[in-house]
Parts: structure tokens; C-alpha cells; sequence
């Protein structure tokens, strides 16, 4: 057994849908070789966003221009090696020329930021311990491998003297009904959770964690219609929203509590090698089949599936790319 366990919030909504995709996915690293144009589009949404607020925060607003091009640049990279590693079966609008107009919409859209935002951070990878605080804490983990809490936080900035942490999000979806979810978002409770964590550690003072206001979900939506008669795309229509997540300390105490029994259960299936599959995760809420249905449905061992269609790449978001 490891000496410590790594878990990101990836890794933790896989295993609480269902063990075997963790094991297929986390354990063995198999990866689908069929490409998710709605994935791709996601990110080189978060390239463009990551290479455009680099630079402001290198270099400050007065370089807006030369942001821009830095963002669309690194934004072009993230598209070329998705395209590059996987096969795309049908392309739709989600391409890179409209994640561009969407880019260039959404500076229209917040184009004051530049008067009220300070751009501290970006792209800020983070791996903290969950380390035992109370006595049931203590029953659960002592003597278990380090549980480590990893992930990346998209951006970080500071409005009237408050530091917000900040996640970008690319959705097609109706924007009310994705904001009225955000409050049970268990990946935004783990990362304020961190930042606070983090800020602790940092200047060795709770006091100084009491700056980090909350969390600034930034929204883009996207979306084309598509002719049923010649079977091309209509424009572009975008849409977007940054909505404020403020959590109470009970909050992330229930958050503790639920990654920690998530980890506890990941522990169980690595000790007694027993994955199971969970039916009710083999189709989701729009009716898309899991990428790993095709390997249950063959009913055979791991060491007797046929992988042909998938293709062994372990990701570690403390090792992407830079």
C-alpha cells in the first residue's frame, strides 16, 4: 500500500459514481482514444483564459492587447494537442474559431475589469494533507496511507481589498439552472476550503485567511442552432455570468467529512481489489452512455478485456503541462 493517497475533485466525483470507472480510469489510467468536441472546446476555453490573465498579472491591464494575443495563443496550443492525442468522430459549432469569438464577446462583456480587479494568481496548482483536526477524524485515518487533497485553481484575484478565488466554466446549458447548483458544488467548497488552508500556512495566522471572500464562478455559454435543412451551424449566441459562492465554516466541515468518506471507501476497494459497478451511473442525466460502458458490457476480467479503442495515459494534475 502507498504511503499517501492523492485525490482531486476528478477523482473524487469518479469514485463516488462508480468504483469501476475509478479503477478503470484513476488506477489503470485508461483513456477513451474517441475525442468530446464539448471537452476540447472547455479547454482551450480555460487556455485562452489562463494566457490572457498571465500576462495582466505579469504585466498589468495597460498590455490588454498583447494579453489578448497571449491568450488566443495559448488557447490554439490546448486545441492543437487535444485534436493531436484523440480521434473526433463529428465536429459541431464548438470550434476554435468560435471559442476565439467567444473570447473576444467576453472582454466586451467585462470590459470594465480593468478598473476593479487585480489579478493575483493563475493556473495555481495545490497539494495539501487532510491531516486528522478531531477524535473521529483521528478513528478514520490513523495508520491509513496521507490522504492529499490536489487540484489546480483556475485564477485568483482582489476586488476592493477581498481576494476571490475563481473557476471558469463552459457550459451550453440554461445559465439559471446551472447557477442555482453551484451551492451543493462540492469541487468550489474544496477549493475555498484549500485557499483558506493555504493562506493559514502561509502567513501562519487564521487572521489573514479572513481576506479570502469566496469563491467567482465565471460562466460562458455557447450555443448554435443547427439547420435541419442543410445541416450547418447558425451563429454563434454566447452568454455570461461570474456568480459569487460565500461558505460558511460548517460547510467545509460537512465537505471534510464527505472527501474523507469517499477516501475511505477508495481505500476499502484498494484493499480488498473490489470495484464495483455501479448501474446507476452507466447513463447520466442527458442519456450519454459512461466512456467505460463498452469494457463492462464485455463481463470479462481486467487482464481479458479488449482495449482496442482506448489507450493507457495516466493524468496527475500536479504533472499537466504548464
Amino acid at each position: 500500500m502507498k504511503d499517501k493517497i492523492q485525490l482531486d475533485n476528478s477523482g473524487r466525483k469518479i469514485a463516488e459514481q462508480c468504483k469501476m470507472q475509478y479503477f478503470l480510469k484513476i488506477i489503470n489510467g485508461l483513456q477513451s482514444e474517441c475525442g468530446n468536441t464539448a471537452l476540447r472546446f472547455g479547454q482551450t476555453w480555460h487556455g485562452i483564459q489562463e494566457g490572457y490573465y498571465k500576462h495582466i498579472a505579469t504585466f498589468g491591464w495597460k498590455t490588454k492587447d498583447a494579453a489578448i494575443s497571449a491568450g488566443i495563443m495559448r488557447g490554439k496550443e490546448i486545441w492543437d494537442r487535444e485534436t493531436k492525442e484523440r480521434t473526433f468522430m463529428a465536429d459541431d459549432y464548438r470550434t476554435f474559431e468560435n471559442c476565439v469569438t467567444m473570447f473576444m464577446s467576453y472582454l466586451n462583456y467585462f470590459v470594465n475589469d480593468e478598473n476593479y480587479i487585480k489579478v493575483i494568481s493563475t493556473e495555481k496548482k495545490f497539494e495539501i494533507p487532510i491531516i486528522p483536526k478531531i477524535l473521529e477524524e483521528h478513528r478514520l485515518l490513523d495508520g491509513k496511507p496521507l490522504l492529499m487533497f490536489t487540484g489546480k485553481i483556475d485564477l485568483e484575484v482582489e476586488m476592493d481589498g477581498r481576494i476571490w478565488g475563481c473557476d471558469h466554466k463552459t457550459t451550453s446549458f440554461n445559465l439559471d439552472k446551472a447557477s442555482n447548483q453551484l451551492n451543493r458544488s462540492a469541487q468550489f467548497i474544496g477549493y475555498y476550503y484549500t485557499e483558506k488552508e493555504l493562506e493559514v500556512s502561509k502567513t501562519k495566522t487564521p487572521m489573514d485567511a479572513e481576506m479570502l471572500e469566496g469563491f467567482l464562478i465565471s460562466f460562458a455559454f455557447a450555443s448554435s442552432y443547427k439547420s435541419k435543412t442543410t445541416g450547418q451551424y447558425g451563429n454563434l449566441k454566447t452568454d455570461f455570468r461570474r456568480i459569487p459562492q460565500l461558505y460558511s465554516q460548517q460547510d467545509l466541515i460537512d465537505w471534510r467529512k464527505s472527501f474523507i468518506s469517499t477516501y475511505k471507501d477508495i481505500l476499502f476497494c484498494m484493499e480488498n481489489d473490489y470495484w464495483p459497478i455501479q448501474y446507476d451511473s452507466c447513463y447520466n442525466q442527458f442519456n450519454r452512455s459512461c466512456e467505460y460502458l463498452r469494457l463492462c458490457d464485455q463481463k470479462r476480467s481486467f487482464e481479458d478485456l479488449n482495449l482496442t479503442g482506448y489507450k493507457i495515459q495516466h493524468w496527475n494534475v500536479l504533472n499537466e503541462e504548464e
